[in-house]
Formats: C-alpha cells, structure tokens, sequence
C-alpha cells in the first residue's frame, strides 16, 4: 500500500484534532490537581505546626504540676508521691512510644 503526502498529512492532522484537545484537558486537570496537592501539604504543615505548639505547651504544663507536687511533697505533703509516681511513668511511657511527630 502507498501512502501519499496527501494521507500522510491528513493522518497527521487527524492524530492532532483527536490529541490536542485531550491534551489540553489532561494539562488542565494536571493543574488542577498539583494545585490542590500544594494546598493540601500548606494546610498540613500548619496543622502540624498547630500540634507541636500544642505538645510543647503540654509538655511544659506537666513539668509545672510535676514541680508543684514535688514542692509540696518537700513541705510534708506526702499525699502527693502517687499523683508524682503516675506522672513519671506516664512521661516515661510517653518518651518511649513512637511519634509521628514532624520536625
């Protein structure tokens, strides 16, 4: 079979009425997508940021009640040691789980 210039080129411009318009959605969609991706990673790194300030301020707030208890303790107080025991092993657990805490 022998093609001519003339089926060469209308093949060619056939290829290219189906593709373009199919490109161009693929594109527009490609967008689309990267640009909700993006927005996407922008909020969870805010709410990771949120987390951590929010473990942090934990963390301190433990360490606050820890030296309270262990003032009164010191005063005589000995009602306190369980409430002091309970903190400890509960930081000591907690130091030793895994974190999917982000840096």
């Amino acid at each position: 079979m022998d093609f001519t210039l003339t089926d060469i080129s209308q093949f060619i411009a056939l290829v290219t009425a189906i593709t373009a318009p199919v490109a161009s959605v693929v594109v527009y969609f490609n967008k689309k997508v990267l640009s909700r991706l993006n927005s996407l990673e922008r909020w969870n790194e805010n709410q990771q940021k949120d987390i951590n300030s929010c473990l942090d301020e934990q963390r301190l707030l433990l360490q606050g009640v820890l030296s309270c208890l262990k003032a009164l303790e010191e005063q005589g107080d000995c009602e306190v040691q369980s409430a002091i025991n309970e903190i400890e092993v509960y930081t000591i657990e907690k130091a030793h789980n895994g974190k999917s805490r982000r840096a």
